[in-house]
């Protein structure tokens, strides 16, 4: 579900699939903890392959990006598929997270 590459000075984190609450949330927190202990700054999630996300997953990504945040670390959400953008803009997450449209302009 997760896989991460690096750009320029950016790790680009893909995760793909659902984000519901189930195993996939606890493999993300793992992911979170493992971003922090290896001294990772800056960061770009690319959600394109996130079909759906609901409360648990929102959750989980926020609090996520909050611990990110807490540490001094540059988090960006890029490439989000209309379903997400939809619940990122009903939400109104779309108004205090920095999402891009595509990795690209995330990394300008």
């Amino acid at each position: 579900m997760i896989e991460h590459r690096k750009e320029n000075d950016y790790t680009v984190t893909s995760i793909n699939g659902k984000l519901m609450g189930g195993p996939e949330t606890a493999e993300f927190n793992d992911y979170i903890s493992n971003l922090q202990n290896n001294g990772i700054v800056n960061l770009i999630f690319d959600l394109g392959g996130v079909r759906w996300i609901n409360a648990a997953g929102i959750g989980a990504l926020i609090a996520g990006i909050a611990n990110l945040k807490n540490n001094n670390r540059t988090v960006k959400l890029a490439n989000l598929s209309p379903k997400v953008k939809d619940v990122f803009n009903i939400t109104r997450l779309s108004a205090v997270l920095e999402i891009y449209d595509s990795v690209e302009d995330a990394k300008k």
